[in-house]
């Protein structure tokens, strides 16, 4: 999984930018665009025909719940 980490750069950087900053009071999405982020549906695993996309989407979903874990964590652990 160490090698292939680069290709999950940009749902983390999605993520980051999406998510609420106390500081500010708001997401830098937000800041930047001036409305709320999109929120991205889950996908649910056999939806796609195509096994490669269905693998890909799965993959995504997971990953997203990790970062989303991760950076909760994260977060708690900076207010304390």
């Amino acid at each position: 999984m160490q090698h292939i980490w680069v290709q999950w750069l940009p749902l983390a950087e999605w993520w980051y930018n999406t998510n609420y900053h106390a500081t500010n009071k708001v997401t830098p999405y937000e800041v930047f665009y001036g409305q709320l982020p999109p929120n991205p549906t889950s996908y649910i695993k056999g939806c796609s025909k195509v096994q490669a996309v269905d693998q890909l989407l799965h993959n995504r979903t997971t990953i997203l719940t990790h970062l989303r874990e991760n950076l909760h964590q994260a977060q708690n652990c900076m207010k304390q």
